[in-house]
């Protein structure tokens, strides 16, 4: 599975190390003045069979699924924050 994509005006980043399930992080990216912790508020997580696609993933049709990313405790590595940085073009702290 690709680590990441762009569709629908958004990010969908996928974590890497999940066994049973596949975890996406779908960041609209709508500004990119916004600063990291708006990129991280705005996001929203979505569980997906292990066997799922990427490129046949739309969060656009079940935004039921998706929950905010502030509401489950996740802690990221540096190198994955720093990477969706780069690839949100965001450039704020």
């Amino acid at each position: 599975m690709n680590r990441y994509m762009t569709k629908n005006n958004s990010l969908y980043y996928v974590l890497p190390n999940f066994k049973e399930t596949v975890t996406i992080l779908v960041f609209p990216l709508v500004s990119r003045s916004a600063g990291l912790q708006d990129l991280f508020e705005a996001c929203t997580v979505y569980k997906l069979e292990k066997d799922a696609v990427l490129d046949e993933f739309d969060h656009l049709k079940h935004p039921e699924k998706g929950t905010p990313f502030g509401e489950i405790g996740f802690f990221l590595k540096r190198q994955v924050v720093d990477e969706i940085r780069s690839l949100t073009g965001n450039r704020k702290e």
